[in-house]
């Protein structure tokens, strides 16, 4: 068996950590498969020294837009020809069009097919991206689309976005529900010993569907109905992809005089993330739509209180380890955020609750059943 996986899209981020988790495990249970990866260069594998993979690292520049859907549409079906592969596994939504062999694709962002929806539930506006990532989103919309005609396998990170893609597209398509593994290598121990801070932590891209305004509405509501809070901050982390959105933020947070109390620290290490996980009172993730969401699993395993957006993503994901509000009012997200800051025995429980439900999250069971579903899409294209 001969796999080509395509990672050309791969930076950072959530899909950086699937990469890194996935491929070694995939690797690790394939022992007699032959893989060929290919990266952007300056990307780490962690398979290159093993017999069964050859690593191809690509310029920067061949793996950004527009120089990227050449090297995908074209590139990698070639080099599948050349090489008699038997199957490509694109690590992103879209995949090669046109093929000479079967293409599989991750299907990690449900959001992009909402570009084309005429329901006002499901439809793109301004409130949540900016003028240009609108325009961008149609693009990439209209390629998984064709994409989609042509896909012989869909591995999906979640049943919720399964659905919703189900659901905009009006087609079903051979595919898999296989959940991501477990963050920080598998090394989060069965207690966390880091004394909690008084912060409230949100993990997130900076952008607007993430909701991230609405958040400090509430946390700002909070601190001026209830004094016990004044001794509380929020900090939000996450790299700015909105910068008209992250001011908005900022003015909002100048105006109401909070700069004591929320502190917008951008993007920061991953070390440094986890840290604050360990050691802040608690997690809130206000996002309105969300594919997977890493930060609630990492919760998990980061033993950190958590309440999140009430979608059927998070819900999920958590289950009853996470207390749930709607994103869409400030009153409700500041209820919660309260009740999970002050209710002790509230907090405990969630923890022990966390404890059973990242059992399900492993990059073991993920590589196998990805594998798995790979023999199936090319058992079914021989037949």
């Amino acid at each position: 068996m001969r796999v080509i996986i395509d990672a050309i899209s791969i930076g950072s981020g959530g899909g950086r950590r699937y990469f890194n988790g996935l491929v070694p495990s995939l690797v690790a249970h394939s022992s007699g498969w032959k893989f060929l990866v290919l990266v952007k260069r300056g990307i780490s594998t962690d398979v290159e020294t093993v017999k069964n993979v050859s690593v191809i690292s690509l310029a920067p520049w061949l793996c950004r837009f527009p120089f990227r859907l050449i090297t995908q549409q074209c590139v990698v079906p070639i080099l599948g020809w050349i090489t008699r592969a038997n199957v490509v596994l694109s690590l992103s939504d879209v995949g090669p069009i046109w093929s000479p062999l079967p293409v599989i694709a991750t299907v990690a962002n449900a959001f992009i097919y909402r570009a084309f929806s005429k329901s006002r539930e499901y439809r793109v506006s301004k409130d949540d991206l900016p003028f240009q990532d609108r325009i961008r989103t149609v693009g990439l919309a209209a390629m998984s689309r064709h994409f989609l005609k042509t896909a012989k396998g869909l591995v999906y990170w979640s049943a919720a976005s399964k659905a919703e893609v189900e659901l905009l597209t009006g087609k079903r398509h051979r595919s898999v529900v296989v959940h991501n593994g477990e963050p920080f290598r598998g090394e989060a121990s069965s207690e966390i010993c880091s004394p909690r801070q008084q912060q409230i932590l949100c993990v997130s891209t900076i952008v607007r569907y993430k909701n991230q305004l609405q958040l400090v509405r509430a946390f700002h509501q909070l601190l001026e109905s209830d004094d016990r809070t004044r001794k509380f901050s929020l900090v939000l982390i996450g790299n700015v992809c909105d910068v008209d959105y992250a001011t908005l933020i900022k003015n909002f947070i100048e105006a109401m005089h909070l700069q004591g109390h929320v502190r917008i620290l951008g993007d920061v290490p991953y070390d440094d993330v986890l840290e604050y996980y360990r050691t802040s009172w608690a997690l809130a993730f206000p996002s309105r739509v969300e594919t997977y969401g890493f930060p609630v699993v990492e919760g998990l395993f980061s033993e950190i209180p958590m309440c999140l957006s009430d979608i059927p993503t998070f819900r999920e994901l958590a289950g009853d380890s996470a207390l749930y509000f709607d994103p869409n009012k400030p009153a409700s997200i500041g209820d919660t955020l309260q009740r999970l800051i002050f209710d002790t025995r509230m907090r405990d429980a969630l923890v022990q609750e966390s404890r059973r439900q990242r059992e399900k999250y492993a990059w073991k069971e993920t590589g196998l059943r990805v594998g798995r579903f790979i023999e199936q899409v090319i058992a079914a294209e021989r037949a």
